[in-house]
């Protein structure tokens, strides 16, 4: 087993009381977390079906978690229907935007939003409460490298190796991490990699508390989109 791989196995074998710390005060916070924002929760429910009933309230996307394990992210609905069908379409008649995309795996000024409710909830990453019942179930922690689709999982390999693949599968991926708070959406793929790749060689329970602060606070500027 090569070196990189090695190093995030021992890490995690020597600090295990870090993986069970962390896990226990993931379900606390997460089921404290879902009883004050119940409300929240109720009138985003509430908007999404006043101003957009023709889509769900909540959606899940298949996702990449902890040693490759599949399983579905749950968020409010942020976008129309057929999202999917529409990026293709616009990558496809559109070389800026696949450019754009290729780059960051995001648009800046996504088409596809459901106008003020989706931008507020994107902007303000309320669209992610939704995947405190991950947490709950052990799919997710509070803080991690975020979910990856296996769509992304090559761009891993492409700028950080097949070991660096390795790495962020030993850890729970997070609703929030290392790159949400250090640009989020205005960093590019090859930067996300490489903060994801900081994040799990220095993981811990002051480094998360640190993660967590810093995302209350950029929530509340509103500085970028999730």
């Amino acid at each position: 087993m090569d070196s990189a791989i090695m190093s995030g196995v021992r890490y995690h074998t020597i600090a295990r009381e870090y993986v069970v710390c962390k896990r226990a005060l993931s379900i606390i916070a997460s089921l404290v977390l879902l009883v004050l924002l119940s409300w929240v929760f109720l009138l985003i429910a509430v908007l999404l079906k006043i101003f957009h009933p023709d889509v769900p309230v909540f959606i899940s996307v298949p996702v990449i978690g902890k040693d490759g394990k599949p399983f579905r992210m749950w968020k409010f609905s942020t976008m129309v229907a057929d999202a999917h069908i529409i990026l293709e379409k616009l990558l496809a008649s559109d070389p800026k935007l696949r450019e754009e995309w290729e780059t960051t795996v995001k648009l800046q000024n996504d088409p596809r939003i459901l106008g003020k409710v989706g931008r507020l909830l994107r902007k303000s990453s309320l669209n992610e409460l939704p995947q405190l019942y991950n947490v709950l179930r052990g799919d997710m922690s509070l803080v991690g490298p975020r979910p990856i689709t296996a769509r992304e999982a090559p761009l891993y390999i492409e700028y950080g190796g097949s070991d660096m693949l390795h790495l962020r599968q030993s850890i729970r991926p997070g609703i929030t991490g290392l790159w949400q708070v250090s640009g989020r959406s205005d960093i590019s793929y090859e930067e996300r990699v490489a903060l994801d790749k900081t994040y799990c060689q220095a993981a811990s329970l002051s480094t998360d508390l640190r993660i967590s602060l810093l995302t209350v606070w950029h929530v509340f500027r509103g500085t970028g989109a999730a």
